[in-house]
């Protein structure tokens, strides 16, 4: 009682310094242990917080027997009564403690081997009870087995390790200030997991230093990792010595288990993990990391397809847990204070990272897992898909009706029917009854622009083509007798899983995969790689089923990967796949987010889903735009779901049961979505831009809010708004019926996009929202390059470029973000090597202040992509301070190359490719040739000075449109009018006899005059003149 009451005197002291809901001594108790626990009412689920009677303990344990986690074995307590064996002693108005031996309290038999304290609180009769922060179970993990006191340690060019009383801890240094931290017990073999990462280059640290309590290890970048010596903890400090984070029992054994616990501080969220269906902050939540199939899902699933083992911190660290096996996060869900990674069977290491901003990190993980390589341009148009097209005649008349109702199009999918149907699964080549030529089905669409993609699956049905020779090769998983597994109560039959991990399976895999692509397949949808169906007593050459289940369409997009680069060198991977694991990106996947449920809950799904992916290294993670499965057809949820989709990763339509091509919506919905369509095509510098800074950088395309404001606890719990790359913040509309929503937008100034207005940042609005348009705003200060759109993006290039730049002179600087400057990236958009080019945009100078703007034009110059001697650029100024009178080319030093013309109308100015011209909206257009082997400035100022020879009077008008053309009784003249004067509008007929006149006073600026005819005018040709002192134009017009 002696010690219980001194560890009682010793935890209430730190208890005073840290709120926990939970506080053990010692931290680490094994069974015959005394424990000391204290509980803080005012954390957790708060249901006994200032309650004035007795408070009771409800206690059991985990054990290896529980059949689930919450199967608590030898309970101690009873429940709603006075059990005095319960009672909690009071240490203040929401504190109490208890101390008792483990093993004789719960009676615990020398067989058992306990994992956890099960623990609840209660007032006498359970009416309220303390529970958790999610109201579930309070647990405690016991008898882990961690590294221990600190015994020696030796610093080498390999790392340093640290022997422990346990065992040894090793830390080494990756690049990027990267630290991997590792535990190995002592009579525990260590197990290579480095198949996951796509580096083990490793750096001497900077240094080490040794006092009396710790160990202090320096980064080659200036971080700090602190090590406490008893018992052995790690903590990491940034280069300003700021603390990240802390260990909080470190990694662990537990019966052949493996953990490691770290410190939750504050307000801190959480991202990453992979891909789930709830909110963007994990804070709060516990989660498995088994990859599974979750057919029909909403939010609030947990547990999905592709599940990684990384978090990051928005108190910018990053944790990579290295480890395939299954496991379970528990981010501060039992305990507020503690976020725990559990796994089975192989050993644990953990990678730590810091950094700046988010982007740092993220750039950090994947430079550890690996880079995504650059997919093909087109995977970036639209793609069209559907469960599924049952014949070529199909395909075919699906392709045509898009294309003749102007919907853009990229690819055609083909689902299960091209092979047969689902029962025929494994056959892995065409049914000829059904699709008679499909080389020459694949060559035209091609020639249209639109590619072909194919699904395959790892299942192989006993009624397939294929199955029995498989079989015989043995290339199928076992079961416990060394035949291959059949599962009978498979969906599409009884089938066998092809052993992924045998060299020799996937090599007869691929030739299937081969005998395609010659015939003109360019794209892979590799579909149930979960694997869906996957019994835990099945047999791979590598391990059994649950051991390497998170594996399978790694090894799978490997596979794909590695055959291309090999026998496809120039060719570009399109692998959409449904599952993956950490390092998947590096092999080219490309993934959805699977079998969603056609509702509102599924579509609210996807944009968290989308974002967290993206900080795990999935930046390509999209979904079945328009839902997949369950409910009928809902032309508003599909209208908004494409609407998101258009700012996709991937744009691509899919679902079963209900249309899922556009031309089978009302027109109004049609246009609507041809228009989003089209927005994406014209988008696609822009985005292709993102893409390349992934490939390069690990950037995601579609940004939380929190990326670029992770201390900013309002954008930290957004998760129905995000930035498209840094300059674009879209809000999707993702509830029925609503005419308007809120909308965060950050600090500086923003542009809507669909509006036309600018808003102030900094603040929450509320926007109306039509079904026609979602909220889109552009970053002030941003320049946003565009293309025209066209029917694929075969037959777009960027030999000419728009850039809009959205000028403001509110900006706001966050880490890791450019203003007022931009690259645009381009090269053939096919070729996995391809020569490539790079042009960066950005302004100088503000206007207001300077009364100039300047605008740069630079590229990579010597690279021989440029060899061509001109594009034709165009440069739109939105919302310039002041109509500028002159306009010039200058090269970099400074010297005017040439001055460009100013014309007065839109017509005037797309009839020349060098000119200048304001439109009704003050929006600056600009355009000219340029080479782009040299910079160029394009000064806009008002020199008037230099301008150049032979540059006509400034007119008092200039003719913008004239409409109706065929007139019945009225016409509008669009005027925009440079200087104030009076305006007279005669019509004439072909004699030259005038029929109509009429005089205005009209001001500067853009007018609309309507015009009625006389009521006795024929049908014919009219001439329309309009005239001012100084300026006159002749129209025709027919009048009916």
């Amino acid at each position: 009682m002696k010690k219980i009451l001194f560890i009682l005197f010793i935890l209430i002291s730190v208890c005073q310094l840290k709120a926990q809901l939970l506080s053990v001594s010692p931290i680490n108790p094994v069974t015959d242990d005394s424990v000391c626990i204290i509980y803080d009412a005012r954390e957790g689920n708060r249901g006994i917080v200032n309650f004035n009677g007795q408070v009771y303990i409800h206690c059991g344990l985990i054990t290896t027997q529980s059949s689930n986690g919450n199967d608590w074995k030898n309970v101690a307590t009873k429940w709603a009564m006075d059990d005095t064996l319960a009672r909690m002693h009071r240490i203040d108005s929401n504190r109490y403690w208890i101390g008792f031996s483990i093993r004789n309290f719960f009676k615990v038999l020398p067989t058992q081997k306990v994992l956890k304290l099960a623990m609840l609180f209660r007032n006498i009769n359970g009416s309220i009870v303390g529970r958790s922060s999610s109201n579930n179970d309070i647990f405690y993990d016991i008898n882990l087995l961690t590294p221990g006191n600190y015994v020696s340690h030796t610093l080498s060019s390999e790392g340093l390790n640290i022997k422990g009383s346990n065992g040894d801890l090793t830390l080494k240094q990756y690049t990027s200030d990267i630290v991997k931290v590792s535990f190995t017990p002592t009579g525990v073999l260590s197990t290579d997991t480095s198949i996951l990462l796509n580096t083990t280059s490793t750096s001497p640290f900077a240094s080490v230093v040794e006092n009396t309590n710790y160990l202090v290890l320096k980064t080659n970048s200036g971080s700090t990792l602190k090590i406490q010596k008893n018992p052995l903890r790690i903590s990491y400090l940034d280069e300003n010595a700021s603390p990240k984070f802390s260990e909080r029992t470190g990694i662990y054994y537990q019966f052949g288990k493996w953990g490691v616990s770290f410190d939750v501080t504050g307000s801190e969220a959480f991202y990453g993990t992979g891909s789930r269906a709830i909110d963007l902050n994990l804070r709060g939540k516990s989660f498995s990391t088994y990859n599974q199939a979750n057919y029909g899902y909403s939010f609030g699933a947990q547990t999905l397809n592709i599940n990684i083992p990384f978090v990051v911190s928005s108190n910018l660290y990053g944790v990579f847990f290295n480890n395939f096996s299954a496991g379970v996060f528990n981010i501060a869900n039992t305990d507020s204070t503690i976020l725990q990674y559990s796994c089975d069977t192989l050993p644990l290491s953990y990678f730590i990272m810091g950094g700046n901003s988010i982007e740092s990190i993220v750039t950090k993980y994947t430079s550890l897992t690996g880079k995504q390589p650059l997919p093909p341009r087109w995977a970036l148009g639209y793609i069209q898909s559907k469960y599924g097209y049952q014949n070529e005649t199909e395909a075919k008349s699906i392709v045509s009706q898009l294309q003749n109702a102007n919907f853009p199009l990229d690819a055609l999918v083909l689902d299960l029917y091209w092979f047969g149907s689902a029962s025929k699964m494994g056959n892995l080549d065409w049914d000829k009854t059904k699709w008679s030529n499909p080389t020459k089905m694949m060559s035209d669409f091609k020639q249209t622009g639109v590619k072909t993609i194919l699904i395959t699956e790892p299942y192989f049905t006993t009624q397939s083509a294929t199955y029995a020779n498989a079989n015989t090769a043995n290339y199928f998983a076992k079961n416990g007798s060394n035949q291959s597994y059949v599962m009978n109560d498979f969906w599409a039959g009884s089938a066998s899983l092809l052993d992924i991990y045998k060299p020799s399976a996937q090599n007869w895999m691929w030739q299937f995969y081969k005998a395609r692509i010659d015939e003109g397949v360019e794209g892979w949808w590799s579909d149930l790689g979960e694997p869906e169906k996957h019994p835990d007593d099945m047999l791979h050459v590598n391990g059994k089923a649950r051991l390497v289940h998170n594996l399978y369409s790694f090894y799978w997009a490997e596979l794909l990967k590695r055959k291309y680069d090999s026998i496809y060198p120039s060719k570009r991977l399109f692998n959409l796949i449904r599952s993956g694991f950490a390092g998947s990106q590096r092999y080219g996947a490309i993934p959805w987010s699977g079998d969603i449920q056609r509702s509102w809950d599924g579509l609210k799904a996807q944009v968290p889903l989308m974002l967290n992916s993206g900080m795990s290294g999935l930046a390509y993670m999209h979904s079945d735009a328009g839902g997949f499965t369950g409910g009928g057809q809902n032309e508003e949820l599909y209208v908004r779901w494409l609407q998101f989709a258009a700012f996709s990763p991937i744009m691509r339509a899919h679902g079963e049961g209900v249309p899922t091509e556009p031309i089978f919506y009302s027109s109004n919905a049609q246009n609507i979505v041809r228009t989003f369509i089209n927005l994406r095509y014209s988008l696609l510098p822009y985005t292709y831009t993102l893409a390349y800074e992934n490939s390069r950088y690990g950037k995601p395309l579609a940004r939380a809010m929190s990326y670029y404001e992770p201390q900013n606890k309002l954008c930290n719990s957004l998760s129905d708004q995000y930035y498209w790359g840094e300059n674009i913040l879209v809000a999707p509309v993702l509830q029925a019926g609503i005419s308007s929503r809120s909308i965060y937008l950050p600090a500086g100034e923003w542009y809507d996009y669909f509006n036309k207005t600018w808003v102030d940042g900094a603040q929450t609005i509320t926007r109306n929202c039509s079904l026609n348009d979602i909220p889109v705003y552009i970053r002030g200060g941003s320049i946003i390059p565009t293309q025209n759109p066209k029917s694929s993006t075969d037959f777009m290039n960027t030999d000419t470029l728009s850039f809009t730049y959205y000028y403001s002179e509110k900006l706001a600087s966050f880490a890791g973000l450019t203003i007022g400057k931009t690259r645009v990236y381009d090269d053939n958009g096919y070729d996995s090597k391809p020569a490539m080019g790079l042009i960066d945009i950005g302004s100088t100078g503000n206007s207001s202040v300077t009364n100039k703007l300047d605008i740069t034009l630079n590229t990579d110059s010597g690279n021989a992509y440029f060899s061509k001697p001109k594009k034709l650029i165009e440069i739109k100024v939105v919302r310039i301070y002041k109509q500028f009178k002159n306009v010039a080319l200058k090269n970099v030093s400074g010297q005017k190359l040439s001055n460009l013309k100013r014309v007065y109308s839109l017509t005037d100015y797309l009839s020349t490719d060098s000119s200048f011209y304001y439109d009704a909206n003050a929006i600056l257009m600009v355009h000219f040739n340029w080479n782009p082997k040299a910079a160029l400035l394009l000064s806009i100022n008002d020199d008037t000075t230099s301008s150049p020879t032979g540059f006509e009077t400034i007119p008092d008008f200039a003719i913008e449109n004239l409409y109706p053309n065929p007139a019945t009784d009225k016409v509008s003249i669009d005027l925009n009018m440079i200087q104030k004067s009076d305006c007279k509008i005669e019509i004439y007929d072909l004699q030259g006899n005038k029929i109509q006149s009429c005089e205005y006073a009209l001001n500067i600026g853009f007018q609309t005059i309507e015009l009625q005819l006389p009521s006795q005018i024929y049908t014919g040709i009219y001439l329309v003149k309009i005239s001012t002192n100084n300026t006159s134009y002749l129209k025709k017009i027919l009048v009916e």
